[in-house]
């Protein structure tokens, strides 16, 4: 039993390095050699909660970009 304990400290961190879960980003060392084509909607939601008072809008409720593009002019 101590050993279990003893061993899955390191085997749960090696995991998490490996699969990325439990909040440890995976970085990759190149960047890919070209941009994809492919096209995602990112939708803003400005909702409040019934008790609190005024209200929240935005000048957007969607934003499409395609996958690895980022700008602020997209979002603007």
């Amino acid at each position: 039993m101590v050993g279990m304990a003893y061993a899955a400290v390191p085997l749960y961190s090696w995991f998490c390095r490996t699969t990325g879960f439990g909040g440890i980003p995976q970085v990759a060392s190149v960047a890919p050699a070209q941009m994809s084509d492919r096209k995602m909607t990112v939708r803003f939601d400005a909702n409040v909660g019934p008790g609190c008072r005024g209200g929240l809008s935005g000048k957007r409720t969607s934003i499409e970009v395609r996958l690895g593009e980022w700008s602020r002019s997209s979002i603007r």
